[in-house]
């Protein structure tokens, strides 16, 4: 069973970031982190525990930038 993901995002300056994760219909199925992370590398451990099996979607969003980044969850 496969119950967290690590996701790595670089930042050309200290943002404020929101994560959400979506279903393959764009519905958001778990509850959205924002927090402010400094510039440079950083990385988010998000828990999979409560999702089903299937393709899922973690939306990383700053105040100009966006990025998705797909997640397979094997049960």
């Amino acid at each position: 069973m496969q119950d967290r993901a690590s996701v790595d995002f670089t930042l050309s300056t200290t943002s404020r970031v929101t994560l959400t994760l979506h279903d393959v219909l764009g519905r958001q199925v778990d509850a959205a982190l924002s927090n402010v992370y400094p510039a440079g590398r950083n990385s988010v451990e998000w828990d999979l525990t409560r999702l089903s099996g299937g393709l899922y979607f973690l939306y990383v969003t700053t105040g100009h930038e966006f990025e998705t980044f797909p997640i397979v969850v094997r049960r």
